[in-house]
């Protein structure tokens, strides 16, 4: 606790003076404060998982609802629970945040799917939000299962960015750019199958798939463009 205390300190001292808490490009944060905010990162997880996600439950939400109500309300009890079992726990100011709740500095974006559904593709981030705080905000998901059929939770995965396969993801047209899940199924079935690169490694297969996306949003456009001729 007390290296917990120390290091979230640490860091915000560092962001208040540099503008970023960038620990790959700021030479002043030494390996026993990377070590202390990676001791974080695992133990956010590990609460979720361990404290959190067993108290969602179902039996209280209204049968019948569709994918959106389901969210909502566990979405409602993630945050509530969440509140509860930490201390620097504050939930997001806006519908359109990257999170809905920010527990030690830390981004959590919660994710919730029926298995009784056969196909969902969800979204995950703006790509243009997601360049920008990469490596300034540390962005966690927690991935849930549910049963409307059985009406009950089933299980929970939680992964930092990072950690998610290149395989299941993909940049859709939406905005300037969405990244998205492309089939939640296939992902959750395989999600025990993390992604073998590096953060920095990671991050530069998400520049490579942007400029591909952006590249041939070009094309598509041009030739659109082509079709608008008097």
């Amino acid at each position: 606790m007390l290296c917990l205390i120390i290091t979230i300190h640490k860091l915000r001292l560092q962001s208040n003076e540099t503008g970023t808490r960038n620990d790959r490009q700021d030479p002043r944060v030494d390996k026993r404060t990377i070590l202390c905010y990676n001791y974080i990162m695992i133990n956010i997880k590990t609460t979720i998982k361990e404290v959190v996600i067993p108290q969602l439950s179902l039996t209280q939400v209204e049968k019948g609802l569709d994918q959106r109500g389901y969210a909502s309300a566990l979405e409602k009890q993630f945050i509530k629970i969440s509140k509860d079992n930490f201390d620097d726990c504050k939930e997001a100011s806006s519908v359109k945040s990257t999170d809905d709740i920010t527990i030690n500095d830390i981004l959590v974006d919660f994710k919730s799917t029926d298995v009784d559904k056969k196909f969902k593709m969800p979204n995950l981030i703006s790509i243009a939000v997601l360049k920008n705080k990469y490596y300034s905000e540390k962005i966690l998901y927690s991935f849930v299962t549910y049963s409307s059929k059985q009406n009950k939770v089933l299980d929970s995965h939680l992964l930092y960015i990072w950690e998610l396969p290149w395989k299941h993801l993909e940049i859709q047209n939406l905005g300037k750019g969405q990244l998205q899940i492309k089939n939640m199924k296939n992902f959750i079935d395989d999600i025990d199958n993390l992604s073998t690169l590096s953060k920095d490694e990671w991050y530069q297969e998400f520049i490579k798939k942007g400029k591909i996306f952006y590249k041939d949003l070009i094309k598509k456009t041009e030739k659109r463009m082509e079709e608008w001729v008097c």
